[in-house]
């Protein structure tokens, strides 16, 4: 049976990037995207929604996962876009600072500044962290949403 990964947005910084956390895992799971910028290609973080996972292996970031969800437009390959404006190869994939994303989703144990940006940091070891996680659990969805306090 898979599982379903949740990814809680807490910070939306136009200047700094998309700010996250993955939840219910057995590790620290930050997550740094670029800011919203009404879902273009190479520029926005995704949108909210339930996205499926699907292993790709890129030429840059080796294996890993794409998002896909068709009714936001976003999909695994070029080869898949339907019109112009489509996205394609959003990648779960390792960084620090949303300076260094072009429409993907970069892992981090903590939070810290590099460079006077924001970031996410030792990405690359939680990146390998996170796909053993998904791989391991043969988790096939991740569901991205807004962090929503509750107030009594």
């Amino acid at each position: 049976m898979s599982q379903i990964l949740v990814l809680e947005r807490y910070c939306y910084s136009e200047r700094m990037g998309t700010f996250g956390r993955v939840l219910d895992l057995p590790f620290d799971c930050y997550t740094v995207e670029q800011p919203w910028r009404g879902n273009r290609p190479f520029e926005s973080c995704v949108p909210e929604g339930v996205y499926r996972l699907v292993p790709v292996t890129s030429p840059r970031w080796g294996r890993t996962y794409a998002l896909v969800n068709e009714q936001n437009r976003v999909f695994a390959a070029h080869s898949d876009i339907e019109r112009d404006g489509d996205r394609y190869a959003c990648l779960i994939h390792a960084a620090n600072r949303a300076s260094e994303l072009q429409g993907c989703i970069a892992p981090g144990e903590m939070e810290g500044v590099i460079g006077g940006e924001w970031a996410v940091l030792r990405s690359g070891i939680t990146l390998t962290k996170l796909l053993a996680y998904i791989g391991e659990r043969n988790i096939r969805q991740i569901h991205i949403t807004r962090y929503a306090p509750e107030y009594p």
